[in-house]
């Protein structure tokens, strides 16, 4: 009993400190927590095969970019060459705004060759300049040393400011040689501004009771659309067609001796029409 007393006694107690310890699991298990944490709890799904693949070429593009990381992506030459590119282009685009200018400048040269020609027509427009608004779209006039365009009144006017822009800037086109818009105008009635409203039938008048004054614009009209035909062939060597739907009789370009001008069916007159009115 003695001796075993003694073994006991001899040796020594447990050395743990239990609250230590597990303030220590305690913390350890906190950090493992916060790398838990980033990684993200929800599983990416994709509504289709192609979203997946999409995805997938993705993250290969950024492995790449990442394997490459340490390499440059342009060399000092490639960079100059892109550089010497840039201020070619800009210098292209600086031509190109300047070429515009002059293009402008040019129709409204073209356009008013045909004003001129169509000068005893417009009354007191008639010495007016054509000015081109390129941001509108739209063509006015202007007195010579006025500093802003006039407001033209008079539908007549409008009809050969309407010809006048149209034979510019086709004359314009076949100059230029842009082969992507054909040599074709269709007219509905040009002299409709001297036959009285569209679609009032008490307003129209017949061929007989147009004012003389009237007609010699319409002949003045048809004149600068013989004329245009005539200087295309004869100075550019191109062929025009124009189709014009008309009520005038034939002896407007035949007293005129307007050759580009043809009859292609009877005279739209006395009930006659590209639509009879027992089809309306």
């Amino acid at each position: 009993m003695t001796g075993q007393y003694q073994a006991i006694s001899n040796k020594r107690p447990f050395d743990i400190n239990l609250d230590d310890d597990l303030k220590k699991l305690t913390k350890e298990l906190d950090e493992i927590q916060k790398e838990i944490d980033k990684i993200p709890q929800n599983k990416k799904t994709f509504n289709t095969e192609i979203e997946k693949f999409v995805f997938i070429g993705e993250i290969k593009s950024k492995l790449r970019l990442f394997k490459h990381g340490d390499q440059e992506i342009f060399n000092e030459e490639d960079l100059e060459k892109k550089k010497d590119e840039l201020e070619q282009l800009k210098s292209k685009l600086e031509n190109e705004i300047v070429d515009r200018s002059l293009v402008i400048r040019l129709l409204e040269e073209l356009i008013q060759h045909y004003l001129i020609k169509s000068s005893d027509a417009l009354g007191i427009y008639k010495d007016y300049q054509a000015v081109f608004d390129y941001k509108s779209k739209v063509l006015q006039l202007k007195k010579p040393s006025a500093l802003v365009p006039a407001v033209v009144g008079s539908s007549s006017n409008h009809m050969f400011m309407h010809l006048c822009f149209m034979l510019g800037i086709h004359e314009l086109i076949i100059k230029q040689g842009a082969p992507y818009v054909p040599s074709l105008l269709i007219l509905d009635q040009p002299s409709r501004p001297y036959y009285g409203e569209e679609g009032n039938k008490k307003n129209k008048k017949k061929w007989s009771q147009i004012p003389q004054d009237d007609r010699t614009k319409i002949t003045i009209a048809f004149t600068v659309l013989n004329d245009f035909i005539t200087h295309m062939n004869e100075v550019y060597g191109q062929t025009f067609q124009m189709i014009v739907f008309e009520h005038i009789p034939e002896s407007i370009w035949q007293t005129a001796n307007l050759d580009n001008v043809i009859l292609v069916d009877q005279e739209f007159r006395d009930g006659n029409a590209l639509i009879p009115d027992e089809l309306l």
